[in-house]
């Protein structure tokens, strides 16, 4: 995992306390935890400047990092660093993302500038341990902007680069040579396949926003199912447009959604329960396809809580299985005891489904200014 911090931070472990200190304003800490939690290495990442890790990938060649700075960035002996500012404009603010290389023990290999200053960068690895860079930019004339696509291979080769216009990539999935971008295009929200081989676009599967309504939302990932199908989950604060149907969301909630996209590029959109959450991970569970959420309010159901859940997709939709709930007396969020499911997150960052388990990154119980990585065994019935 890897975190951004300032002044000081701790790391506590089941056999090990470690401190670290950023060199100047936000650095980045990237750690390596065995399944049993302890943790295996740490490495800092920073200089002088504001380190922001934009993604991180782990394949068979290693660990690499997309990371955003505003000062020079030295890694293992190599300096990376911005333009200088544009004369007489006193709202440029030059930045440069770099893409960072470590070992898989986290030993830091190389650092490489990207171009063109992107605003936002994702990435995934095939299986044959190339990379797959989106990079999305908004440009002075560009109402949406446009991204570009690239596979590298681990030494730095660049196979081919696609330019799209008129997008923004949010999620790279690659595995097992397939290539899967989770894209907002307009008033259109998707997956679209590729070809690894050329980068060309095979399928787009989109749902579209209506006239006149809010914002579409995300789709903060994708897998592929026992019927090879693609099935991604995300999250919407509207209604949406379907193969030409409108379906009406309530107003009050960010409703969690599954997508599932056949081969002939038909839709299927499956509605999850009415209540306000994110979408923080996405994987499979034996063979079913899940997502951890964020709850954050519950709707109008008295059974559910704010906390963390698992959603599995099955035939009657979205199943929700409670992983942590805050139960709390008189609507005192603050100082109530909460009620412990499964694990002790009380929020959710980030999550990575594998298997039978679910690592979870987020605010943690009973110090809410801490945060946490909690393991939790996931075996639902079948």
């Amino acid at each position: 995992m890897a975190l951004s911090f300032s002044a000081t931070v701790a790391i506590e472990a089941p056999d090990s306390s470690l401190k670290h200190s950023s060199a100047g304003e936000d650095d980045i800490l990237v750690v390596g935890v065995s399944e049993a939690g302890a943790v295996q290495w740490v490495t800092r990442i920073g200089g002088a400047g504001d380190e922001e890790v934009k993604d991180l990938i782990a394949s068979k060649n290693g660990i690499h990092l997309a990371v955003r700075t505003d000062e020079p960035l030295t890694v293992a002996g190599r300096t990376v660093a911005p333009r200088a500012p544009r004369s007489g404009d006193a709202l440029d603010y030059p930045h440069i993302t770099a893409l960072v290389r470590l070992s898989g023990a986290g030993q830091p290999l190389a650092v490489e500038a990207l171009p063109n200053e992107p605003r936002e960068v994702v990435m995934g690895a095939l299986e044959s341990g190339d990379l797959i860079m989106a990079a999305s930019f908004t440009g002075k004339d560009e109402l949406f902007g446009h991204a570009e696509v690239r596979r590298v291979s681990p030494h730095g080769e660049v196979h081919w680069t696609q330019h799209i216009p008129a997008i923004e990539v949010h999620k790279v999935f690659a595995w097992q040579e397939r290539l899967v971008l989770s894209v907002r295009a307009n008033a259109r929200l998707g997956l679209w396949t590729l070809d690894p081989a050329t980068g060309g676009v095979i399928h787009k599967y989109e749902i579209e926003k209506p006239l006149g309504t809010g914002d579409l939302g995300t789709i903060a990932g994708a897998v592929s199912d026992s019927k090879g199908e693609l099935v991604g989950f995300g999250e919407t604060g509207d209604d949406v447009m379907v193969d030409g149907h409108r379906i009406a969301r309530p107003s009050y909630a960010i409703q969690p959604f599954a997508l599932r996209a056949g081969g002939n590029q038909a839709v299927q959109f499956i509605e999850g329960p009415v209540l306000t959450a994110r979408v923080v991970g996405v994987g499979l569970v034996r063979t079913r396809p899940a997502a951890v959420l964020d709850v954050i309010h519950t709707g109008v159901d008295p059974h559910l809580h704010r906390g963390v859940y698992v959603g599995l997709l099955g035939a009657a939709g979205v199943e929700l299985v409670p992983v942590f709930q805050q139960r709390f007396r008189n609507d005192d969020w603050e100082h109530a005891p909460a009620e412990t499911v499964l694990g002790n997150p009380l929020s959710a960052y980030a999550a990575v489904i594998a298997g039978d388990s679910a690592a979870v990154l987020g605010r943690c119980e009973p110090n809410a200014k801490t945060t946490c990585l909690t393991r939790i065994e996931l075996r639902p019935a079948r």
